[in-house]
């Protein structure tokens, strides 16, 4: 997973678990190698969800647990809870098709899905 105007890739590195050691750096690690792995959504988002899995050392990357605003990653190997946490389900967004509808930077916005590559802030426009 690359970052591309700073040339930056989502690494996890090994030893390490939860917010501990997630980022993203530049650089040629092993630990920034990353695969999808089909499951199952459990919500209404649909059917079709995956698992963002190291290829190094399996940490699977997750959004939420007590504090909804954290992005981390499991500890090293393969658990029972990161196949039946929702925290750890990752749904693809069509970028062309949601995109069809959105607006541009400045444009009056109510969530950051309104946004065409940008972000709705709190005051409600679209910007960077």
């Amino acid at each position: 997973l690359w970052e591309q105007s700073k040339n930056l890739r989502l690494n996890a590195e090994t030893g390490k678990s939860w917010t501990n050691g997630i980022g993203a750096w530049s650089g040629d690690y092993d630990t920034r190698f990353w695969y999808f792995k089909s499951v199952p959504c459990t919500n209404s988002v649909g059917d079709d969800c995956v698992l963002i899995r190291n290829a190094e050392n399996g940490r699977s990357l997750y959004h939420g647990g007590s504090d909804c605003n954290k992005l981390g990653a499991s500890p090293k190997g393969t658990f029972d809870y990161i196949f039946t946490n929702t925290d750890y389900r990752w749904k693809f967004i069509d970028v062309l098709e949601d995109n069809a509808n959105c607006v541009a930077e400045g444009v009056s916005c109510s969530s950051n899905r309104d946004c065409c590559s940008h972000y709705c802030h709190g005051d409600g426009h679209c910007a960077r």
